[in-house]
């Protein structure tokens, strides 16, 4: 997923997650884990750690600009807070927004946490 062009990552890293958020079987789960992240201090560790081994660091290394860590970071975050407003909340119109609008609307917010002017 990280293979690619640099200046499309962010596209097709929520288009991906995304996808994996709206496929029932892998939804369900990922749905469980946030949930269970966020009622358990141990399961929330555990998820911690899988995060920044599984996900942030080769993500951190694939950008492979300044501050790295810190955008892989931002990014997780911010896809984190996307997917539990839409799929664990289901705050509207969030919620029902076409997957391919929401890419559209959020893909240039993703993109400058892994490319962009961090200020």
């Amino acid at each position: 997923m990280y293979e690619g062009e640099i200046e499309t990552l962010g596209e097709r890293l929520l288009r991906r997650y995304l996808e994996l958020w709206e496929t029932p079987d892998t939804g369900a789960r990922l749905l469980a884990v946030v949930r269970g992240a966020s009622a358990s201090p141990s399961a929330s560790a555990m998820v911690s750690a899988f995060m920044s081994e599984e996900v942030m660091l080769p993500l951190a290394r694939a950008i492979g600009a300044d501050h790295a860590e810190l955008r892989a970071n931002l990014t997780g975050a911010h896809l984190l807070g996307v997917a539990t407003a839409r799929y664990v909340l289901r705050v509207e119109p969030l919620a029902s927004l076409d997957r391919e609008r929401l890419v559209a609307v959020q893909a240039p917010v993703v993109q400058r946490h892994l490319t962009g002017d961090l200020g």
